[in-house]
């Protein structure tokens, strides 16, 4: 995955519980975008396994769509 030229912020969300996704790899993949300047966030969900994230992270991704998306 490229993790340079970035021109949106991107949200990153993971399960601390996620066997399929282990959370290192995913903080590796932060730290690599923060250097490439990319505007990321990392936001994890304790409880959440790699199925069950979606669902734990929704109300987080529904705000961060209301803020990078233009209202109709």
């Amino acid at each position: 995955m490229p993790t340079t030229s970035y021109d949106r912020p991107l949200p990153l969300l993971q399960g601390v519980s996620d066997t399929v996704q282990p959370m290192p790899t995913t903080v590796l993949l932060q730290q690599e975008f923060q250097q490439g300047g990319a505007q990321s966030r990392l936001r994890l969900y304790p409880s959440a396994t790699h199925f069950t994230v979606l669902r734990e992270s929704a109300p987080d991704a529904d705000a961060f769509l209301v803020g990078v998306l233009p209202s109709r």
